[in-house]
């Protein structure tokens, strides 16, 4: 045998020899064709069902934030950063108030805060064309609120079950939250749950301030009536309860059709003359603010940074008033962009001749400078410096206007 042919063998003979001692010693997994691919589970951080929902601000959020259109969800979320980072009043609270919704198959988690389309969103994700509502817990109970189910795998987390013992409330998931102008977004909730008495169920009238407010704020000449305050009052009440149904369509009725006429039912009902507490009924505006002013609170006017705590989370921050184009955004950052017909037909199903954000100098002109500046800086400036709304700019257009004295804004 040739003598370079004998030594190219040996050097085979030396590879296989070494190739074979490797797989003899470095074990090969074990692939079982029934199961699927096994994977590492992201560490989560472990939940105390006795204390509020508990997060940890080190795991790192996976976004698909490459595109140059996703540059100002980024730019959002390094402002609130900045901000966290100082002593800012954001940097308080530590904690999500009570309450966060994930969904594991679309391996998303959001922040639902009220007056932001948050159902919108369980709709879109659960393909559900309604929900049921959940029950209002006794407000003499101190029970914690329960888990609700809704009806398909979306899990609403509450700070006292234990529920994220078992899914991963935070991790890999995106995260997001909806916002808009915290101005704006009082009065809707103004609109939606208090003004008129108009919320069908009675619970804001007579558990949430309407009734406190109207009873506390609306001064009242008692010499031109022949009952006292409190008689007044239940009259009012009787008649609120027993009217449920017309105040809330009269609402409907006049922000849906700009031309909609007044039956003389519908105006004696909102103009009562012999009793000042249906002239009108529920409170006004006016009379909310000082409510809220005087320490009244709902989960419909809690600040956004209180509800969501933006420094222990790394939201992707959506803003309501540019929809439905940054919800596009966020269903292709998830992966599920085949969604978005459907989003679309939600936000035009939503529309309204009256929108609020175009009525909000009409309601605000009803408002004293004096109660408007301690409403900035008490619910909204924080969340006006934080998602960059220019409230204060906007009540200098409504000195210019100056002041009304309103009770039922048709908006």
């Amino acid at each position: 045998m040739p003598r370079n042919l004998s030594a190219n063998c040996r050097r085979i003979i030396i590879a296989v020899s070494t190739i074979a001692t490797f797989l003899v010693f470095v074990p090969i997994p074990e692939f079982n064709s029934n199961s699927k691919l096994e994977v590492t589970p992201e560490i989560i951080p472990e939940f105390n069902s006795n204390s509020k929902l508990e997060v940890t601000p080190e795991i790192s959020y996976s976004r698909n934030l490459v595109s140059a259109n996703y540059t100002k969800y980024v730019d959002r979320s390094s402002y609130i950063k900045n901000l966290c980072s100082t002593n800012h009043p954001v940097n308080h609270v530590t904690s999500p108030q009570d309450i966060i919704n994930m969904s594991p198959e679309l391996d998303v988690f959001w922040c639902p805060l009220f007056k932001v389309g948050s159902t919108q969103w369980v709709k879109l994700f659960c393909g559900a064309a309604d929900l049921s509502q959940p029950e209002h817990i006794n407000p003499g109970m101190h029970e914690p609120l329960l888990q609700k189910q809704l009806p398909c795998n979306i899990h609403v987390l509450r700070a006292h079950n234990g529920h994220c013992k078992e899914q991963a409330c935070v991790g890999s998931q995106t995260s997001f939250m909806v916002v808009r102008d915290p101005v704006a977004r009082f009065l809707s909730a103004f609109r939606s749950k208090w003004e008129l008495a108009n919320e069908k169920t009675g619970f804001y009238w007579n558990e949430r301030g309407g009734r406190q407010a109207v009873a506390a704020f609306r001064h009242i000449n008692t010499l031109l009536y022949n009952k006292n305050p409190h008689d007044l009052m239940e009259e009012a009440n009787t008649v609120i309860k027993n009217n449920r149904l017309n105040l809330h369509m009269i609402v409907e009725n006049t922000r849906r059709n700009k031309s909609y006429i007044l039956t003389p039912e519908d105006h004696n009902l909102i103009h009562n003359q012999s009793n000042p507490y249906l002239n009108p009924p529920g409170p006004t505006l006016r009379e909310l603010v000082k409510w809220v002013l005087s320490g009244g609170r709902d989960n419909h006017i809690t600040p956004f940074y209180k509800y969501c705590a933006p420094c222990t989370l790394d939201y992707v921050i959506l803003k309501l008033d540019k929809f439905p184009d940054e919800a596009f955004d966020l269903l292709d950052m998830i992966g599920h962009p085949a969604l978005k017909p459907e989003m679309m037909v939600q936000s035009e199903t939503r529309q309204v001749p009256w929108k609020t954000e175009e009525c909000m100098i009409r309601y605000y002109r009803t408002l004293p400078v004096e109660d408007f500046k301690k409403m900035y800086e008490t619910m909204w400036r924080v969340d006006c410096e934080l998602y960059q709304y220019p409230c204060l700019e906007f009540y200098d257009k409504v000195i210019e206007m100056g002041p009304s004295d309103e009770d039922f804004v048709r908006c």
